[in-house]
């Protein structure tokens, strides 16, 4: 079956369609599993398959699972939604490998090579149990599963032409809810300032320290690593899984993340800028602590901490 992240080897044969007759079936947009050799020689081959494929699924269909537990209009949701059905210019989904991860037992070496696996059926239950604050965790998270992709795909594959198309979508629509979020918190400030020029005064004063704060997390946030572009800030942005590694929380006794910083920042937690500073140290020390020297984790800690660093002067 066409699975997510697979590499694009010279042909994979396909299993015959199930449909389940015993709960109501909905018309999907996802492929359907068809009998027959599929040739990965270019997208368009690829193309030429999705446009004969037609999957029944069980239950709801995405949009209305979704919908039903997050409001269409919040940004995390529109994010989502932009990058599951961004489709080419046929009316396909383009982001059709990505929805589950890879098979364990047909695709052992991806899970020796991808530590971190992540898929959007994930992402949307961490959506769902209201796990992403921000857009830009739940960035992170797109662009971790879009990296594996890359990772263990062919460069110049079909699956990592995909990768590309919609890592530049997302980032499009990303930058477009980001604007629409500052023009919003404008209006605010504006709003403010006619109704209490004392108090405006005062929110001046603290504003002025809260975007100095938001500047150097960012600095952090959009480090990237010269020649891939790949986010130097990935495994930075939420603590490891206490049941991957428990291990973890023995040796790391203050365990921190952006996610917490970023939280502290919004949340106005911190008295000022050397108190967030402390925590970005900590969270650079932690990873230094736990990984080994050398390792990727180690290394990219060692930038960041150096960058932030070059920021503040």
């Amino acid at each position: 079956a066409y699975t997510p992240f697979v590499r694009d080897f010279s042909f994979i044969t396909c299993l015959p369609l199930k449909i389940h007759s015993n709960k109501r079936a909905v018309q999907g947009d996802r492929l359907s599993a068809i009998t027959m050799t599929l040739q990965y020689g270019s997208e368009s081959d690829e193309d030429a398959v999705l446009a004969a494929a037609t999957r029944y699924e069980e239950g709801e269909s995405e949009a209305e699972s979704i919908a039903s537990f997050m409001d269409t209009s919040n940004p995390l949701y529109q994010l989502y939604d932009t990058v599951r059905n961004c489709r080419n210019n046929q009316g396909q989904l383009i982001s059709e490998p990505f929805f589950h991860l890879p098979s364990k037992k047909k695709y052992p070496d991806y899970y020796q090579q991808i530590k971190m696996p992540i898929s959007l059926q994930q992402i949307r239950t961490k959506l769902k149990n209201h796990e992403y604050e921000t857009l830009d965790h739940l960035e992170c998270d797109l662009n971790l599963m879009f990296e594996n992709a890359k990772r263990y795909n062919v460069p110049n594959s079909a699956i990592y032409k995909r990768v590309l198309k919609l890592q530049q979508v997302m980032q499009a629509k990303k930058k477009e809810l980001a604007r629409r979020d500052e023009i919003e918190d404008g209006d605010s400030m504006i709003s403010s300032a006619t109704s209490d020029a004392g108090s405006s005064k005062r929110k001046s004063k603290k504003n002025i320290k809260k975007q100095r704060m938001k500047i150097l997390y960012n600095v952090v946030l959009e480090a990237r690593e010269p020649g891939t572009g790949r986010r130097l800030c990935e495994l930075f942005m939420v603590k490891p899984s206490k049941k991957d590694y428990p291990d973890y929380y023995k040796i790391i006794l203050e365990p921190m993340d952006l996610k917490i910083i970023e939280h502290n920042i919004r949340s106005d937690k911190y008295a000022g800028e050397e108190a967030m500073i402390e925590d970005m140290r900590l969270m650079f020390r932690n990873a230094r602590h736990y990984n080994e020297e050398g390792s990727q984790v180690y290394n990219d800690a060692h930038i960041l901490e150096k960058i932030l660093k070059e920021k503040r002067k």
